[in-house]
């Protein structure tokens, strides 16, 4: 079994946004998620900022 430094449970934008982030930072992350195949069912509100599709790096239009 691998160790992890932090575990970060659900695979929404920001539980990845965060493990990116640390992982970047040298931390070793594991990312846990219930459901087989990420985005469904959908649970998230369905909104993400615009500095948020930045982050995930999606080409948007805005400020």
């Amino acid at each position: 079994m691998e160790e992890a430094d932090i575990a970060i449970v659900g695979a929404g934008p920001s539980g990845l946004i965060s493990a990116r982030e640390a992982s970047l930072r040298g931390v070793k992350v594991i990312v846990l998620e219930e459901h087989s195949e990420i985005g469904l069912p959908c649970h998230c509100a369905g909104l993400l900022s615009i500095k948020g599709l930045r982050e995930i790096r999606v080409p948007c239009d805005g400020p």
